[in-house]
């Protein structure tokens, strides 16, 4: 799907919340994002996916925040440039 989507300015991950899907998830969807794009992944809380993606990827622009719903957290990562 990512390959016929090309550059994206949005991608929003929300599925099976384990730090090996998220980690994954994030990594594939990074490359494929336009400078300034934003990655947001849903229940970072739940395992270490987010930080572990954080670490891997260099990404110097991000936040966490409380997800008022459902009480969890959201991960909300922009890539760099223009």
């Amino acid at each position: 799907m990512l390959r016929s989507a090309g550059a994206v300015d949005l991608a929003v991950l929300d599925s099976n919340h384990t730090t090996r899907t998220v980690r994954f998830e994030c990594l594939a969807v990074w490359p494929r994002l336009r400078a300034g794009g934003i990655l947001l992944v849903d229940d970072v809380d739940r395992n270490r996916g987010f930080d572990q993606f954080l670490a891997a990827s260099g990404c110097r622009s991000w936040f966490v925040a409380h997800h008022s719903l459902k009480g969890g957290l959201v991960g909300v990562a922009q890539k760099e440039g223009q």
